[in-house]
């Protein structure tokens, strides 16, 4: 893991700023079962009126509670739905549609818990039990390409769309500008966005280019 020294409140102001919707959050601690971020995520919740979407260490009702009571729009969760599904249904049912399904893959399987564990389940069959259930959107992380700045796996992104069928935001490998126009181009329909994270630590672009480029600017 590369720390970045940048403070996660200011970052998420300067993103703001320069025309982002909707902010990515992964509370690492939370995924290590190390403590929680909640803190910084209630300033980061006060600074910015984006959409904001949560993800890491979300097993428990107590933690669903804490989060949306900051204000938080969407929890992505990932284990706890391949390991506990009637429990996702439950709290869609008890809360509303603010969860986003967590598909962490690696070589076509199911990784959970921090991705240090393999689920022992394909992302097809996962994406019927997604299926089921009425989640707002799945996040589908291809493992191998994350950080890599190697360019995004489209055509697993696709097929995972075309499975699930609603909508799908894709996680890992983007590096240029030009790989978000790729996705543009050759996304399935149901790819809605893209999470962008180690290409603007790395300055490969601005978030003003991204999003003008996603605006048709």
């Amino acid at each position: 893991m590369v720390h970045y020294g940048v403070d996660p409140v200011m970052q998420a102001r300067k993103y703001e700023e320069e025309g982002v919707e909707r902010i990515h959050i992964v509370d690492m601690d939370a995924v290590r079962g190390m403590g929680d971020n909640r803190t910084v995520i209630k300033r980061i919740r006060r600074e910015v009126s984006c959409v904001l979407q949560v993800g890491g260490g979300i097993r428990s009702d107590k933690t669903v509670r804490e989060l949306l009571d900051i204000g938080i729009d969407y929890l992505v969760v990932g284990t706890v739905f391949v390991e506990s599904p009637t429990m996702v249904k439950e709290w869609i049912q008890k809360y509303g549609k603010h969860f986003l399904a967590g598909m962490d893959i690696h070589h076509g399987q199911v990784r959970v818990r921090g991705w240090q564990e393999d689920a022992g389940q394909q992302g097809s069959v996962f994406s019927q039990v997604i299926r089921q259930t009425s989640v707002s959107a799945v996040v589908c992380t291809v493992i191998e390409r994350d950080g890599m700045l190697k360019g995004p796996d489209i055509n697993m992104t696709n097929r995972i769309a075309i499975e699930v069928q609603m909508p799908v935001i894709l996680s890992g490998g983007v590096s240029s500008l030009q790989d978000i126009q790729y996705v543009m181009i050759h996304g399935h329909a149901a790819v809605k966005g893209i999470i962008v994270g180690k290409a603007l630590y790395e300055k490969k672009f601005s978030v003003r280019e991204a999003v003008e480029l996603c605006q048709g600017k």
